[in-house]
């Protein structure tokens, strides 16, 4: 279990910092902003659109594509991620080892 906390923690950073940040839409497309907050490493369906109108004069779409690259939104392959996730869980587990041994 004393394992297992820290790599969790240091898999929880490594995920966030992945993160997509939102970007403006162009004019002709009426879009204000586009937000992406899923990068996935594959697509399970077809392309897909959800939209609904969460307030009156608000139109919200959702639109699934798939990518024929291995992630999406420029986010690091797996091979990247998996070396700063484990450089990340050694230097977490040398700081509390450390800090343990100062208490």
């Amino acid at each position: 279990m004393e394992g297992f906390l820290p790599a969790l923690w240091a898999l929880l950073l490594a995920a966030a910092s992945a993160g997509c940040a939102p970007t403006p839409g162009t004019p002709e497309s009426g879009v204000e902003v586009l937000l992406s907050k899923r990068c996935a490493p594959r697509c399970p369906n077809t392309n897909m659109e959800f939209e609904w109108s969460p307030i009156p004069g608000v139109q919200a779409v959702i639109t699934r594509r798939c990518c024929s690259r291995a992630l999406c939104n420029s986010a690091p392959t797996p091979q990247e991620g998996q070396r700063w996730v484990l450089c990340g869980g050694l230097l977490l587990q040398v700081g509390l080892g450390l800090l343990w041994a100062l208490l």
